[in-house]
């Protein structure tokens, strides 16, 4: 199982929200690329960048996501607001290991075809938001009802092997992580899953490895990190082990 570090973008800054709420955004002063270094420096090998606002449809933050990749020399999956085929390619070329995808996959099957033919299914993630109890939509606005034993079956047909799935009412929070909603996610998809969502404390990191949830190939911390709660170097070295 692997840390994964997050850093959320919206208008070239480091942002984060709260329960995917525009309305408790915190912005912070480090530009994305230098933390992305420092977290480099700390041990981290592979990072997880989200266009919050490219989700809620304003302009992306593409520089800023190509300037975090020259930088940071390590593999990043990147999402946020991936609907097109175009917004696809652009995150590709910014360099981009992996692509997230999530509402447009959600609801349109052939979209999801024509990514996975652009990219190839290993560069291609879908994400599952989870947000009192249903899967969350445009950009956490809406939830819909979905069986994710038959959203598995369709990713696996594409030849898909991971997915995310973060729990929105924790995403921000530092309240603690939702084990169980990944260890049922990794059950009923049959895919393996990165986690993400509520992780607060190094004792929420050790409780995570400690529960040894089949399928969990990695988790996501955010906030946490970014503000001081975890140090980078002793939490990458718990997952190196």
């Amino acid at each position: 199982m692997r840390l994964i570090p997050g850093i959320d973008l919206r208008g070239g800054r480091l942002v984060r929200l709260v329960r995917g709420e525009l309305a408790e955004e915190s912005v912070y002063e480090a530009s994305p690329d230098r933390y992305a270094a420092m977290l480099v420096e700390a041990g981290a090998r592979y990072l997880h960048v989200v266009d919050l606002g490219a989700a809620f449809g304003e302009p992306p933050s593409t520089a800023a996501l190509r300037a975090i990749i020259a930088r940071a020399g390590v593999p990043v999956q990147a999402g946020g607001g991936i609907r097109s085929e175009e917004r696809l390619r652009e995150v590709l070329d910014a360099g981009a290991d992996r692509v997230l995808l999530g509402t447009r996959v959600l609801a349109d099957p052939e979209f999801l075809e024509r990514a996975v033919a652009i990219a190839g299914p290993a560069r291609v993630m879908p994400g599952l938001d989870f947000k009192g109890g249903k899967l969350a939509v445009d950009a956490w606005r809406a939830t819909i009802d979905a069986d994710p034993a038959a959203l598995g079956a369709r990713f696996r047909a594409q030849g898909l092997e991971r997915i995310l799935v973060t729990a929105i009412d924790r995403d921000g929070t530092l309240l603690g992580p939702d084990v169980e909603l990944w260890r049922a996610a990794a059950a009923e998809t049959r895919m393996r899953v990165v986690g993400a969502g509520g992780i607060g404390s190094m004792e929420d990191l050790e409780k995570i490895k400690a529960a040894a949830v089949p399928g969990l190939e990695g988790v996501v911390a955010g906030k946490a990190l970014l503000e001081g709660r975890i140090d980078p170097a002793a939490a990458l070295r718990l997952f190196a082990r």
